[in-house]
């Protein structure tokens, strides 16, 4: 059975995200004999979603990616299909029952958060955002408009600021899910829009 990681454990905070987290283990298992893989240690810096190293049947690498059950996930798997691998990860399989992704591994896999300079990781992220663009989804697609998702942050992050606790939601807000492990105001300002912007794309 794997360890869920600690940093997951916000969720705890979170109508429904306690039970979740108690199940993730188990969750793994099933996918992990219904795929036929074989899972490695979850990766220690996560955030929101528990990612797994996963060796398929034939030695190829990929990931498993298991999310908590809510809005911001429910089209993520679509997403990726509509891309195909073209800016954005190629997804293997899906288990919309259980929340769960198998995707294909990034090699190297340097997290965005490991650049130093913030301007190259801008550019980095910009160059991403480039490719994705030039597939855009039909316009029956399912999927929340940037700018909407905009909107909702904006009232998110005043409503939080202005709880009692100081800008920290006893609720499990926003702020504390989405802030990045940086060491300046400027980096967390520009990354936390990066991450916001990707998870948008995937959601």
């Amino acid at each position: 059975m794997i360890e869920v990681p600690e940093r997951l454990g916000w969720w705890r905070d979170r109508t429904g995200g306690a039970a979740w987290l108690e199940s993730l283990p188990q969750l793994a298992e099933e996918c992990a004999e219904r795929w036929s893989l074989r899972l490695g240690e979850p990766f220690g810096q996560v955030h929101v979603s528990l990612t797994a190293p996963a060796t398929l049947s034939d030695g190829g690498q990929a990931v498993l990616k298991l999310s908590f059950p809510e809005e911001e996930s429910a089209y993520e798997a679509d997403a990726l299909t509509h891309w195909r691998g073209e800016g954005a990860i190629r997804l293997l399989e899906v288990d919309r029952e259980r929340n769960a992704l198998l995707i294909e591994r990034a090699d190297p896999g340097t997290s965005l958060w490991d650049v130093e300079d913030d301007e190259e990781a801008t550019l980095i992220a910009a160059s991403v955002l480039r490719c994705l663009w030039l597939r855009p989804p039909p316009d029956d697609h399912p999927f929340r408009l940037l700018a909407d998702e905009a909107e909702r942050w904006t009232a998110q992050l005043r409503s939080d600021w202005e709880a009692p606790s100081g800008g920290r939601s006893s609720s499990g807000s926003s702020t504390r899910r989405l802030r990045p492990p940086a060491s300046s105001p400027g980096r967390r300002r520009s990354r936390r829009s990066a991450t916001r912007i990707s998870r948008a794309a995937t959601s």
